[in-house]
C-alpha cells in the first residue's frame, strides 16, 4: 500500500504518550480509576496513531547542510539529489557526510550542517535506534548506487 501521509504523526504519538503517562501518575496518586481509564484511552490513541504513521506515513529527509545529499527512494535504486535547504519525501535512506543512513518508515529526518542525521520526534528516534541508523554495507542491490555516490 502506498504511503500517503506527509505529516509527522510520530510527534502526535509523543504528545499522546506523554499525556497518558501524566494521567497515569494522577491515577496512582489519587487512587482514582477514572484517571486509569483515561490513561488507557490516551495510550490506545497513541498506539493507533503510531501504527497509522508506520503504515502510511511518508519518510522525509530535509537538508539543512550546505552540501548536496542523496536520498534512496522507497521505489527504485537511483539516488535523488536533495539540494541544501531542500527536502525529499518517500525515502528509504540517505547519504550525507560520507555515511549512508537507513530511515525507518514514516520518520522525518534532518541532515544538519555537520552532515549528521537527526530525527524529529522521540518516537521516530526510538524507531531509528531500533531499525535504522548507519549502514556499513549495502543491505541489498537496491542500495549499491547510493553507496557509490
Amino acid at each position: 500500500m502506498k504511503q500517503t501521509i506527509k505529516t509527522n504523526l510520530y510527534a502526535v504519538t509523543d504528545i499522546l504518550s506523554l499525556v497518558a503517562i501524566i494521567v497515569l501518575a494522577f491515577s496512582v496518586k489519587k487512587k482514582d480509576e477514572t484517571f486509569l481509564i483515561t490513561s488507557g484511552i490516551f495510550t490506545l490513541f497513541a498506539v493507533i496513531v503510531f501504527l497509522i504513521q508506520a503504515k502510511w506515513g511518508q519518510t522525509k529527509v530535509g537538508n539543512q547542510s550546505s552540501s548536496m545529499i542523496y536520498a534512496k527512494p522507497e521505489e527504485g535504486a537511483e539516488p535523488v539529489e536533495v539540494p541544501p535547504q531542500g527536502e525529499y519525501f518517500g525515502t528509504d535512506g540517505v547519504k550525507a557526510g560520507g555515511k549512508v543512513y537507513k530511515l525507518p518508515n514514516g520518520v522525518h529526518a534532518t541532515v544538519s550542517q555537520n552532515g549528521k542525521v537527526s530525527i524529529a520526534s522521540l518516537t521516530g528516534t526510538l524507531m531509528y535506534m531500533l531499525i535504522g541508523g548507519v549502514l556499513p554495507t549495502p543491505p541489498d542491490g537496491g542500495w549499491q548506487k547510493l553507496f557509490e555516490r
